[in-house]
């Protein structure tokens, strides 16, 4: 196994930290098979980076590269925490994809997009036409969030919670932050930014592009298949989210794994790795048949 680490750069100038991870072979013996990992944002990317790192030597092992990366404005990429927005975050994805094309001609690329990176992946491969859209297996998602702006306005109840233990009682709503993030491009109380998840900024922009600066949520579907990964307590617990993606993923090959979901218990993903690893390797090998 072999791994590079580079810092690659959009048309515009964005440069991104990648590690290309790739099985070690003879010259001209390029892998057939490149997994393209598009992470999570936000805290959540720090606590999967452990497991797609482990599940990238996994594959390496076995002849398949995989690139992992940080979005723009996140991680080791250039740009400011404020900068991270859904539309630059899919033109990664884009760009990214292109390059593994370039970068292996022969290869089919299968694209693995883990929670809100499964919405700017599938944002991403929607734009994709031409040469490039045919070596493109089916993508696989990881417990995949879909509706960003649920995502988004539920994750801000975890700041106003943090708020309310320094400040003994609640200073603010959700739609407080939204309406005045919105209006002035920031909430504030008591000198504790409000307009934040886990720490990185929760922009103008981003509440635009999630749809949170309307009444009503857009409605999105992707038309064409995917393969789920979805990590549950009991299998029984399965159904109600299988049933809340149908409506957005009509062609979806669903699977669940019956485990404590990886990113909220970080020590845990050792223990719980193989059975994970086990599903996506099914659905691998199903992608690229």
């Amino acid at each position: 196994m072999t791994q590079q680490v580079q810092f690659l750069t959009r048309p515009d100038g964005a440069r991104l930290y990648t590690a290309l991870t790739a099985p070690a072979a003879g010259p001209g013996a390029d892998p057939s098979v490149v997994v393209l990992f598009c992470p999570p944002a936000f805290d959540e990317h720090s606590r999967a980076y452990p497991v797609m790192r482990e599940y990238a030597r996994a594959l390496a092992a076995r002849g398949i590269a995989t690139l992992r990366f940080d979005y723009f404005a996140t991680g080791d990429s250039a740009g400011l925490s404020d900068e991270f927005t859904m539309s630059s975050a899919v033109k990664d994805v884009s760009f990214l994809l292109s390059w593994l094309a370039a970068r292996y001609p022969a290869a089919r690329i299968v694209p693995m997009g883990v929670r809100l990176g499964a919405r700017l992946l599938l944002d991403a491969l929607a734009a994709l036409g031409g040469d490039l859209a045919a070596r493109v297996t089916t993508p696989i998602l990881w417990d995949p969030v879909i509706d960003a702006r649920n995502y988004v306005f539920g994750e801000l109840r975890a700041t106003l919670s943090g708020a309310m233990i320094v400040y003994q009682g609640q200073v603010a709503s959700r739609e407080d932050i939204v309406k005045e993030t919105l209006e002035t491009g920031f909430c504030e109380r008591r000198g504790y930014k409000l307009n934040q998840i886990d720490g990185y900024p929760v922009t103008r922009e981003l509440l635009t592009e999630v749809g949170l600066a309307t009444a009503e949520a857009p409605a999105w579907s992707y038309p064409n298949p995917v393969a789920v990964l979805l990590r549950v307590r009991a299998a029984s617990a399965a159904e109600r989210p299988r049933a809340q993606l149908g409506a957005m993923l009509p062609q979806m090959d669903f699977h669940s794994v019956e485990e404590m979901p990886y990113w909220n218990q970080q020590p845990l993903y050792r223990q719980t790795r193989d059975k994970l690893f086990a599903a996506a390797d099914e659905c691998l090998a199903r992608c690229r048949s």
